[in-house]
């Protein structure tokens, strides 16, 4: 027998490169870390959401108050304001007083010391009315707003005598929806004056006034400007022994649209109530006289049922907004 040789596996050679496992990525390295995010590089309309959650309007005022970027986020979105006032219904802050020894109405303050955000509000406010014109040369001169406060009392010049009056007289006509509607005795101008934002519109002597000699007049402040960013407009109504008209000023013109005389009398001199775009006088014997300011046009209301002679009766206005009456019986 021819012995079997022994089997021995042949390794065959592999044409090309070894195998290999694939290269691994290198390490990653750690994130440089973000800038930190300050509340002076947020936007405007993160801004105003953040402001959405303060819990009153005075909080919003003393926010907005405390550098000029939160004061354009407020002031430029009218859109804003609306949303915050319907979450937010501003508290009273106070009331103005006129008297005839003083040539401003004084401004008193109710007291809620528990409330640090109403207060700063009012210490924040121009409730001393500082902006309004003082009188140059029998003229009413615009006052700019005061410069910072210099510690060199050389820097200051210009300044008026002690004795000097700081303003013409003015008195009270109208306050609502934080604007107050002065008008002047001595120049006979109209000032329709913000003090928490301290935006100031004034208005000439009404034409034609030179022809209501005897009769009385009152203004009122239409507030759509808040609303829609819209120019200020004053509804000013005459009345005398002739009957009544009205006239309507507008900031953006210079041009004022007067009505005609309409045949109405019992509007007692100012006592008017704007009540949703109506003013209401003091109620009368039998009936109220009514001014439309939608339609401009007068009208008379019959009195409510059950009411004595001898009572007065005055419009108001309810939470909601709507129309309501007071009855003050005479002697009471």
């Amino acid at each position: 027998m021819v012995p079997v040789a022994e089997m021995k596996p042949q390794v065959q050679p592999v044409c090309g490169c070894a195998m290999t496992s694939p290269p691994q990525p290198p390490p990653a390295k750690n994130p440089s870390p973000l800038p930190p995010t300050t509340i002076s590089a947020l936007d405007q309309d993160t801004l105003r959401e953040i402001f959405l959650c303060l819990p009153s309007l005075p909080s919003l005022v003393r926010a907005a108050l405390s550098c000029r970027t939160f004061l354009d986020a407020v002031r430029s979105s009218p859109a804003f304001r609306r949303r915050f006032r319907a979450l937010h219904p501003p508290p009273l802050l106070g009331h103005f007083l006129t008297t005839q020894d003083t040539t401003i109405p004084t401004f008193v303050p109710l007291r809620s010391r528990s409330d640090p955000d109403i207060a700063a509000a009012v210490r924040g406010a121009d409730f001393f009315l500082t902006r309004l014109p003082v009188l140059k040369d029998d003229r009413a001169v615009s006052v700019p707003v005061p410069p910072p406060e210099d510690d060199d009392e050389d820097a200051v010049s210009g300044s008026r005598d002690e004795d000097e009056d700081p303003v013409p007289e003015w008195s009270v006509h109208d306050c609502r929806d934080g604007f107050v509607v002065l008008y002047s005795w001595s120049t006979q101008q109209i000032a329709v004056y913000n003090p928490l934002a301290r935006t100031l519109d004034l208005f000439p002597q009404p034409p034609g006034r030179e022809d209501c000699e005897g009769d009385y007049s009152e203004f009122y402040i239409l507030t759509e400007k808040e609303e829609d960013n819209l120019p200020c407009r004053v509804v000013s109504v005459w009345h005398g022994e002739y009957g009544a008209r009205a006239m309507v000023l507008s900031s953006d013109t210079s041009k004022s649209q007067i009505f005609p005389w309409a045949d109405i009398d019992g509007l007692w001199p100012h006592n008017g109530k704007l009540v949703n775009g109506c003013i209401y006088w003091n109620i009368g014997m039998t009936d109220a006289p009514v001014f439309n300011t939608a339609t401009m046009q007068f009208s008379l209301m019959d009195n409510p049922p059950h009411i004595r002679g001898n009572d007065i009766l005055t419009a108001g206005e309810t939470k909601d907004g709507r129309l309501c009456v007071v009855c003050a019986p005479l002697g009471h």
